[in-house]
Formats: structure tokens, C-alpha cells, sequence
């Protein structure tokens, strides 16, 4: 073996300049990659159906339907500045939001990291909002950041969801 490398210098040489270039590509994904992270910007969404007690002599304690609740939780490592939380339903293939016509939602503003916005739609609005679209639109819960970055999770179907409040 000794021999062999003795004889073939230039393989050797060769093989050890891939390698080491190799480790520098690698040192340097590494490096870029840990210099990113403490600027990564990631929004966790969830959507909840709010239930309500209601108290009857007839029923006794009965939970009730209020309406749906979505959160945004800031999960990265940076503020975010939300310009839009709420649900959102795809007609003609593009996103529209939905809005309370009669209050202010909230939900916008900066959020520091490891913070959560909620945002409360009612039953009544939800109903009033989607009565008059197709049963099978689909709707996401909907985050839209200053930047323009749009995060959306699926929320079901205004079938579903007007069932859900309904009971």
C-alpha cells in the first residue's frame, strides 16, 4: 500500500483536495444556517369550537355552542406584526377573509416570541357570514404578517362548521 501511494502522488493529492473541499461546503451550510436561526419566523395556528354553559331547570347544565376561536402563536425566534387573524374561505380559487361587519376582532399587532393572539367569532356572525356560500367551500384559519407572509390552516367546510355551532 505504502508502495502504491509512493507511486500514485497525484491520485492522492487529488483525493485529499476533494475531501477537504468537501468539509469546507459543509462548515460553511453549517455556519449560514446557525446564523439564521436567530431570525427564523414561524406562526403556529389552531382553531377551537367555544362551548358555553348554559343553565335550564330543564337540562341541568348543558354546554352550548358560542362560536369558533383561532390563535396564533408566535413559535420563531423574532416579533411579528400581524396585519389579519381570523377564518378566510377559498371562492374561485383565491383566499377571502372574513370579517365581523358590527366590531373590531382584534388580533393584530406585535406578538414577541413565545406569545399566542386569539381572535372570537361568534355563532351568530359565523352563521350570518356563511349562510349564503356553498356548503362546501373549504375554510382556513388565516395569519397574515406586515411582511405579506400568509400562514393558513384548514378549518373544514362551512357545512361543517355552521353543524358544529348549530347543535
Amino acid at each position: 500500500m505504502i508502495e502504491w501511494c509512493n507511486q500514485n502522488q497525484g491520485f492522492i493529492s487529488a483525493l485529499l483536495t476533494l475531501v477537504t473541499i468537501l468539509l469546507a461546503v459543509i462548515a460553511i451550510v453549517v455556519s449560514i444556517s446557525t446564523a439564521r436561526k436567530p431570525f427564523k419566523k414561524k406562526l403556529l395556528l389552531s382553531t377551537s369550537l367555544t362551548l358555553g354553559m348554559v343553565t335550564s331547570p330543564y337540562v341541568g347544565n348543558s354546554p352550548t355552542p358560542i362560536g369558533y376561536s383561532i390563535s396564533a402563536s408566535n413559535i420563531g425566534n423574532r416579533v411579528v406584526n400581524i396585519t389579519y387573524l381570523g377564518f378566510a374561505v377559498k371562492i374561485d380559487g383565491r383566499l377571502q377573509r372574513v370579517y365581523a361587519l358590527d366590531r373590531d376582532l382584534g388580533g393584530k399587532g406585535v406578538i414577541q416570541a413565545t406569545e399566542t393572539r386569539d381572535v372570537q367569532f361568534l355563532a351568530d356572525e359565523l352563521i350570518q357570514g356563511f349562510s349564503k356560500i356553498d356548503q362546501r367551500t373549504k375554510v382556513f384559519a388565516c395569519v397574515e404578517d406586515s411582511e405579506g407572509k400568509v400562514v393558513q390552516r384548514s378549518a373544514g367546510a362551512v357545512g361543517i362548521l355552521l353543524r358544529n355551532i348549530t347543535r
